[in-house]
């Protein structure tokens, strides 16, 4: 692995964020074993999914504040990554940069980060459901479809897990971004984390050169830009 680059996310900041939302999972696992009788059937499954909206609803307090400390975390990093860069280039940089307003930005990442922390339990909820009816419908084995639905919380914390790397991620390249639309800088060199776990398709555009503006076309999986899909460590490294 390379020596970290100050336009990287912060890892603990990933870390905390994948706790906070594990406890949520936690949370949505036990609401649908609550409704799981001794045989591992789900039994009212409209209960089942009116106490998952019910908390879904509840969460959106604290799930506002647990959004904003992440991107203001992950802001924060990115401001110091730019004051170095303002040592090396020069005072008008820093006073760019101290007057730069990325508050829109911040704000549609925590809409966003919002609605995905809500949905764990209605999903988890949902997935739940599908199963139950998938032993009626397909006539699946009973003991199969309740090994699937007791598996739930471990599901469902594995989607919680995923939603914090990408989001943070995402949080990231949307943040450099914005910042450097507001000094003037147009372009990026895309990085990876150039271990095994990057993918192929990534690997191929490492150290390459695109305009934040003109994504280029990644694999099978469209266009975008480092850290902008699902589980991508990939970070932008402006060129100034």
């Amino acid at each position: 692995m390379v020596d970290k680059s100050p336009w990287q996310y912060s890892k603990t900041q990933e870390n905390k964020y994948a706790r906070q939302l594990r406890k949520v999972a936690q949370h949505s696992g036990a609401i649908i074993a609550a409704h799981v009788n001794d045989d591992g059937e789900l039994e009212d499954i409209s209960s089942m999914m009116y106490a998952a909206k019910l908390y879904s609803d509840a969460l959106e307090p604290w799930a506002n504040r647990v959004a904003m400390a992440m991107i203001k975390g992950v802001a924060k990093t990115n401001e110091r990554a730019w004051q170095k860069q303002s040592k090396i280039i020069g005072r008008q940089l820093t006073n760019v940069l101290s007057n730069s307003n990325i508050s829109p930005t911040i704000e549609a990442l925590r809409q966003e980060n919002v609605k995905l922390i809500k949905s764990i339990p209605t999903e988890a909820a949902e997935r739940a459901s599908k199963l139950s009816q998938e032993a009626v419908t397909t006539g699946a084995r009973a003991d199969e479809i309740a090994a699937q639905i007791a598996s739930s919380t471990h599901v469902t914390q594995s989607r919680a897990t995923l939603i914090a790397r990408t989001e943070i991620a995402k949080s990231n390249a949307n943040i450099i971004q914005a910042r450097a639309e507001l000094v003037g800088a147009n372009s990026y060199i895309w990085r990876t984390m150039e271990d095994g776990a990057v993918r192929e398709s990534h690997a191929e555009m490492a150290n390459l050169t695109f305009d934040f503006d003109d994504p280029p076309e990644v694999g099978d999986e469209g266009n975008h830009g480092p850290g902008e899909f699902p589980n991508c460590r990939c970070y932008a490294e402006p060129i100034i």
